[in-house]
């Protein structure tokens, strides 16, 4: 079991934060909530605390590859991360997400879609137990999405613990524990929480 717990009064200028989570192996916990309430923020701090043990999907682009092909950055990645990723797993998604077929372009002119699929592949190949996403399904198309679901429920399966934020819950095609943040009394806090 992985506990996220997190009690800051200065969480936020405006907002303190009182939050705990417990995660079995395997459990994959989404957040829910208004905009502006504090989401990014508190998936960030945790995954600040636990880095080590956590591969993180980010909203930010991946700008700082703005003028490299996709397969010099494939090796950069490949190298850099050698000890820490699961080739068999990289390879698999590179190919899930057509990325094979545009090695020859450039960073710079991926689609919103091509770049999160991107962002996906590199992050979730990353030998980690612990995954946190924060809206990973943006800019996705329906086909994309279906793919990163399998992506997850295979993870899961694997006994990978997963945090995510997301809006639309509708592409998750397997079991998700669903958490509604919320605030109370000028505190961020977990409120009503369900499966899907």
């Amino acid at each position: 079991m992985y506990r996220f717990s997190l009690s800051d009064p200065q969480f936020l200028p405006h907002l303190g934060c009182e939050v705990d989570f417990s995660l079995e192996k395997g459990e994959l916990i989404c957040l829910v909530g208004e905009n502006g309430l504090g989401k990014t923020t508190l998936m960030e701090r945790f995954f600040k605390m636990n880095q080590p043990h956590v591969a993180m999907v980010h909203q930010k682009p991946l700008d700082f590859f703005y003028d490299r092909n996709l397969s010099k950055l494939k090796d950069i990645f490949l190298q850099s991360q050698h000890s820490e990723i699961s080739l068999s797993r990289f390879h698999d998604y590179w190919k899930l997400f057509n990325l094979h077929v545009k090695e020859k372009r450039l960073f710079s002119s991926l689609s919103g879609g091509e770049s999160q699929a991107l962002k996906l592949c590199l992050s979730l190949s990353v030998s980690k137990d612990i995954y946190f996403l924060d809206e990973p399904s943006q800019f996705l198309d329906d086909v994309s999405k279906l793919k990163l679901s399998e992506m997850l429920q295979e993870l899961s399966q694997k006994s990978k613990t997963m945090m995510i934020i997301e809006h639309d819950l509708s592409w998750m095609k397997f079991p998700v524990t669903v958490c509604q943040l919320e605030i109370k009394n000028h505190l961020l806090s977990r409120g009503r929480t369900w499966s899907t």
